[in-house]
């Protein structure tokens, strides 16, 4: 990923454009797509249009979800991903 940087630009990144590139490739565009693929599934799961709209601007823009997505804090997608996993078993062997 940096070689490819490096690459294009023609000359050594600084450390600054390195994070900068890291955070949007690893941490804010997967959040982002987290939350196009909720509403997604919101979708199919059959809850209307704007319920679902609703729900997932509230999520990603009420929550801490984009403050967390922005930073090196890994443990935020993951979260993101478990928890709808997670939610959706039920019952004594969940």
């Amino acid at each position: 990923m940096l070689g490819a940087l490096k690459l294009a630009l023609g000359h050594e990144p600084s450390r600054t454009a390195d994070v900068f590139l890291l955070r949007w490739v690893f941490c804010i565009v997967p959040t982002a797509l987290f939350w196009v693929a909720m509403r997604r599934f919101l979708l199919r799961s059959g809850v209307p249009a704007p319920a679902a709209l609703a729900c997932v601007l509230a999520g990603a823009l009420g929550s801490l979800s984009f403050t967390y997505g922005q930073m090196f804090a890994g443990h935020q997608l993951a979260a993101l991903a478990l928890g709808p996993r997670s939610s959706s078993r039920s019952g004594p062997d969940a």
